[in-house]
């Protein structure tokens, strides 16, 4: 039975392969690089009808073996997903940047991975140019009931796309005379798609003010995917529990910092402690550094065989998407596993003006609680170590939920504190003022979805109480309209690893260890992380 297990498995992400081939590009599967998905409503239909075969088949059938019994629920919890997108969200059906997202990573993901030479991705690159234009028209032949804020989100998301299209990928074409005429005519052609597909969107008769998904399908989802065991309301008093502490303890801080001063202030000053323009990505370079260091000196976790992580300059053709920095993880089936921290340097023809505003984003106590999210002890080495598993579900488990992901990183900000990492009043100032954000998030997710909250009071949240700007409040809460229970997990799974952590504890068992065992065991929801580590 656990053969047969294995190969259902297996046989599963082939068919999750072939139904989008982009994500078996971000996982590193180069089987499927040179093309793109179908989006036809039989094609939908016949991977949906799979999704439900797995699940009949394996939802009631445990198995002894604990480790493959949480594969399995893992894989529960992917069909789920799948099903509840599909079915239940329709996002098919109603989400036009599904089909964007899509036409623009194709091509992108094989820029950014770095797994060949650079004219032989641009040949693969060539083949999915080929693929866009039919992508869109699926698009097109699907949307029936759109929300005019899905609209809005996808002719905003064409607009900045284009410039992929018109510039990145002919000018690296460039390189190569070969290539040069094809891929500016067929970059021509996506570009003529993208407008045709614009003009579509623009003119969608009647469009649904219908986002929110309601509270018993939320529910349903984060008990299905995210394998919580409450639902919106319980998950609601948590963050505002979470937003009253962290308030208090944000203000705490500041009156030591600056008695007189207000929270925004004091966070404002701490803001224009930079480095240079020009000491940016060796300030990185060395807050990274001294991450590494300072959890192998203190042994908090251990590192995975053969980690490395490479902090370079962002490179030029992703400068426009990536205007900071970003992590890039290693997909799991690529043979080299080096993660790469991106910093981008700030552009030398800002006016002064623009170059602080930038690298007030770049502050020295940011850098340090960055450093400690995406790189040491978080994302990065997080994902290094699930890449390592034996497991194919547990590779994969931060792309069917990210509970114990971004509960990961955010967790690390925390301990990063309390064993003294994070050490000045600045850098616990702003690692409040993140755990301030996060906290409303929670609040945000739910309230839109379940009926609590507009996206006007959202937009307004985030901007009187965390202090966004209004154009990046009014892009996050978009985002959070799209992608109902991803805002809450940062804080969510920070709070469930803490649980599992208190009982690990309470049962004489050493921190270390315990970071240890959640990272050996993979990208699991916390539940699966307790049956593994607490029994």
């Amino acid at each position: 039975m656990i053969g047969q297990f294995s190969r259902d498995v297996e046989d599963y992400f082939q068919e999750l392969f072939r139904f989008n081939p982009i994500w078996a590009t971000q996982f590193g599967d180069q089987r499927f690089h040179s093309l793109m998905p179908n989006y036809s409503r039989d094609r939908i239909q016949d991977f949906l009808r799979k999704n439900w075969e797995f699940t009949f088949k394996y939802q009631d059938q445990k198995f002894e073996d604990k480790e493959i019994d949480v594969d399995r629920q893992m894989m529960l919890s992917l069909t789920n997903r799948m099903i509840l997108d599909l079915e239940g969200c329709k996002v098919m059906s109603r989400d036009p940047t599904y089909y964007i997202d899509d036409a623009v990573y194709g091509p992108y993901l094989l820029l950014l991975y770095d797994f060949a030479p650079l004219e032989e991705r641009l040949l693969l690159v060539r083949e999915r140019l080929k693929k866009i234009p039919s992508l869109l028209e699926y698009g097109k032949e699907n949307l029936e009931d759109p929300p005019s804020l899905w609209l809005q989100i996808g002719i905003e998301t064409l607009k900045a796309s284009r410039e992929l299209f018109n510039t990145v990928i002919p000018s690296l074409s460039m390189r190569f005379p070969s290539l040069e005429a094809e891929m500016s005519r067929l970059c021509r052609n996506v570009l003529e798609s993208m407008q045709d597909f614009l003009n579509f969107l623009e003119g969608f008769p009647s469009p649904s003010e219908r986002f929110a998904i309601g509270r018993e399908f939320w529910e349903e989802y984060a008990r299905k995917v995210h394998l919580l065991d409450y639902g919106p309301i319980e998950v609601f008093e948590f963050g505002r529990e979470l937003v009253s502490q962290t308030e208090r303890r944000i203000k705490g801080v500041s009156l030591e910092i600056d008695p007189k001063g207000q929270v925004h202030e004091v966070l404002s000053r701490i803001g224009r402690n930079h480095p240079t323009p020009e000491g940016l990505l060796d300030a990185y370079r060395e807050a990274i550094s001294r991450a590494r260091s300072f959890i192998a000196q203190k042994g908090i976790v251990s590192f995975p065989p053969g980690e490395t992580l490479k902090v370079m300059e962002t490179p030029e053709f992703d400068r426009i998407l990536t205007p900071y920095a970003s992590y890039l993880p290693p997909g799991p089936f690529f043979k080299d596993q080096p993660g790469i921290f991106w910093v981008t340097p700030i552009p030398s023809e800002l006016s002064l003006r623009e170059k602080e505003e930038r690298l007030r984003s770049h502050s020295f106590s940011k850098i340090v609680l960055t450093t400690v999210h995406e790189a040491y002890p978080g994302h990065h080495l997080q994902i290094f170590w699930s890449n390592l598993s034996a497991s194919l579900p547990r590779k994969i488990g931060h792309f069917v939920s990210p509970l114990f992901t971004e509960g990961w990183a955010f967790y690390c900000e925390e301990l990063m504190e309390e064993v003294g990492f994070i050490q000045t009043l600045e850098e616990k100032m702003d690692r409040l003022s993140e755990q301030l954000f996060r906290a409303y998030r929670v609040l945000i997710d739910v309230g839109l979805h379940i009926g609590k909250m507009t996206v006007e009071e959202a937009v307004e949240t985030l901007v009187s109480k965390v202090g966004l700007e209004g154009g990046d409040a009014r892009a996050e809460v978009l985002r959070y309209t799209e992608s109902p229970t991803q805002p809450m997990t940062y804080a969510v799974g920070k709070m469930e690893i803490l649980k599992l952590r208190d009982e690990y504890l309470r049962r004489g068992g050493r921190l270390r260890d315990f970071h240890d065992s959640l990272l050996k065991n993979g990208s699991l929801p916390p539940k699966l992380q307790g049956k593994l580590i607490l029994g």
